[in-house]
């Protein structure tokens, strides 16, 4: 067995596998011919992107084409690991003809590369020989795509990105803040398990900041389409603190975690009892001495030990609009109060991501937690019917990540 490795334009991985002939009849020139014959072309680039559309979400196309003169190909496109399906998996090419291919990622709790196998033969030839070719396929974490958007599609953004990606612990056993009693992952609520995260920082220049957010909520920056205006946009919800000011150009970090095992995050939740909290929480400046300590009674606090938090909540009852965006400092005498932040949230399908002024966590020892919280009522989900759900990544007993 022979093997050739190429790479196509699009970064694309194709394996020529050359399989020798059991018969007699020149099947080697027969597979050559075919080779020549099939043209394939991805219209995407090696990474799937979201289309924020129902499941399957993630969609690419492969583009088929017969240029040979004579003979009908057959192919047929399988995935052992049956993570990929593909749309039609199989089928007859007549010369000159042409067929495009969708390929969706039916199922993925982690981020990695999956293959899709495509074999091809002439219809109806009597060798064995057949043309395989290797299709490898990456989700885009969204991540991953709000990065590419705000620097400007920057190449360097998804090698960065996978360095900097730290997973969770699935289906790892939450401690309700108050209880003690661990998490209930109803299948509902199971938006909240935390899967990927990471931070990565970012230098965004005027021009950045102005094609990516309006200056303030009912402030446009310009004109122009932006891809992050306030609420409900085209990529996602974005959200501004309630005390906010201007974004300047500079250094931000870029905070995300990605919930990708129980569908979207409800931008409009059918249930109007469940209360979300989302939250990066921080020890901004690295000293153990001025961190919140929660109440005895909250022993499990997902916030314990940090001193901002920049907190994404959601409340059908309470809070006009549902949603609201708050940043908070807490003082040397352990009191937590509202500040003014020129950072962004954006809520993209299963994931947030949050965009931070460099200048808002000046510590150089700086360590961060993301946390997850779904509730119904006053009680924090502590009594019975015990209705909550949340994540915590890292746990509270375990070391921060550090801000870098």
């Amino acid at each position: 067995m022979r093997k050739i490795k190429l790479t196509l334009a699009m970064g694309i991985l194709a394996i020529l596998t050359l399989t020798p002939s059991c018969s007699k009849s020149g099947g080697s020139n027969q597979l050559l011919a075919l080779s020549a014959a099939l043209v394939w072309t991805n219209t995407a680039a090696q990474y799937i992107v979201p289309r924020h559309s129902s499941f399957p979400r993630d969609v690419q196309e492969i583009t088929l084409r017969h240029n040979g003169q004579v003979g009908d190909i057959e192919f047929d496109l399988k995935d052992p690991s049956g993570i990929l399906q593909a749309t039609p998996a199989s089928g007859v090419l007549s010369p000159g003809q042409q067929i495009i291919i969708t390929v969706a990622i039916l199922a993925l709790i982690n981020y990695k590369t999956e293959e899709l196998l495509m074999t091809c033969r002439y219809a109806g030839a009597l060798s064995t020989e057949v043309l395989v070719v290797a299709f490898a396929f990456a989700l885009m974490p969204p991540g991953m795509y709000v990065m590419s958007l705000l620097s400007a599609s920057d190449p360097a953004i998804p090698n960065l990105f996978e360095l900097a990606l730290l997973l969770g612990l699935v289906d790892a056993i939450v401690r309700h803040i108050g209880t003690n009693r661990k998490a209930d992952h109803a299948p509902i609520l199971r938006f909240t398990e935390i899967i990927l995260m990471g931070m990565l920082t970012l230098p965004l220049t005027f021009l950045q900041l102005q094609s990516n957010f309006w200056r303030s909520k009912t402030e446009p920056e310009s004109n122009v389409a932006v891809n992050f205006p306030p609420g409900q946009g085209a990529i996602g919800y974005t959200l501004h603190p309630d005390m906010e000011v201007d974004m300047v150009p500079g250094d931000f970090h870029v905070f995300h975690s990605w919930m990708r095992l129980g569908g979207v995050i409800p931008i409009k939740d059918p249930e109007p009892k469940n209360r979300h909290t989302y939250a990066f929480v921080l020890d901004s400046d690295g000293s153990v001495t001025n961190n919140w300590k929660a109440r005895p009674t909250y022993p499990n606090h997902f916030w314990q030990g940090t001193d901002r938090w920049y907190e994404i909540r959601y409340n059908q009852k309470d809070t006009p609009g549902a949603w609201s965006f708050r940043v908070w400092q807490v003082d040397a005498t352990g009191k937590a109060s509202q500040v003014a932040s020129a950072a962004r949230a954006i809520i993209v399908e299963d994931a947030i991501v949050l965009v931070v002024p460099k200048s808002e966590i000046p510590g150089p020892s700086a360590t961060w937690r993301t946390t997850t919280f779904v509730h119904q009522t006053d009680d924090l989900g502590g009594i019975s019917p015990f209705l909550w759900s949340g994540d915590v990544e890292p746990a509270i007993s375990k070391p921060m990540h550090p801000v870098k």
